[in-house]
């Protein structure tokens, strides 16, 4: 989806922030209704993934050919705090760095997932305490 913007205001409109702690930022599909993964928007003649443009407007311009790693692990987050400019190899070592983790992760008995309410206090397991 192509979202066509006439200034930045419109740009910060598109995200739908979540609360602390995660604040993680994602643009809603207009016509899906569900997070996309390819929303791109066109401002002042050029096109750009909404994360990048997010970025450059809130940071500063990214050097062509380096990439913006998302650190909290979230592809479509579009927070500016949430990314990392690195070069390519850089890049495919981390994506490929995380991916191990996660799997070695999953491999650990009794280990759940932190379950946070909106105050961000932590709610206590799915299964109850062990």
């Amino acid at each position: 989806m192509l979202h066509q913007l006439r200034s930045e205001l419109e740009l910060w409109a598109l995200f739908e922030r979540q609360p602390l702690p995660v604040a993680h930022w994602y643009v809603r599909g207009q016509k899906r209704g569900q997070w996309c993964t390819c929303d791109k928007v066109r401002f002042e003649g050029h096109t750009y993934p909404a994360y990048r443009l997010a970025y450059i407007l809130d940071q500063g311009p990214v050097t062509e050919g380096m990439y913006l790693y998302a650190v909290c692990g979230k592809e479509l987050c579009c927070n500016p705090e949430h990314r990392i400019v690195v070069d390519r190899a850089e890049y495919f070592r981390l994506r490929a760095l995380s991916e191990k983790l996660k799997t070695e992760y999953s491999k650990i008995p009794g280990l759940v997932e932190v379950r946070r309410r909106p105050d961000g206090s932590i709610l206590p397991p799915a299964g109850g305490l062990k």
